[in-house]
């Protein structure tokens, strides 16, 4: 769109006629449009490619037991987080 309204304005200003200004505009917008598809593509395959590298070099560690409570999961009730939260329970209380 920054195209079109590009064309249109210096189409504008060299005082060209409205019927060139509509043709022109119209070709450079489907020309930005096709340029736009192809690069983010590219840019998508890219990043696709690259997310896929980081998963392949960096799995996710397997959970043994699926029912292991969260709080054992994330390191127990001893940990520096759930002693935080408790003693801002207990002066909340």
């Amino acid at each position: 769109m920054t195209c079109f309204a590009a064309v249109l304005l210096v189409g504008g200003l060299a005082g060209r006629g409205v019927a060139s200004l509509l043709a022109t505009g119209l070709v450079v917008l489907v020309m930005a449009y096709g340029a736009g598809l192809v690069i983010g593509t590219l840019i998508e395959r890219t990043m696709n490619e690259s997310i896929r590298a980081y998963k392949a070099a960096h799995p996710l560690p397997e959970m043994q037991d699926e029912e292991t409570p969260l709080t054992e999961a994330s390191g127990g009730p001893d940990n520096e987080a759930s002693e935080a939260t408790e003693r801002w329970t207990r002066k909340a209380a």
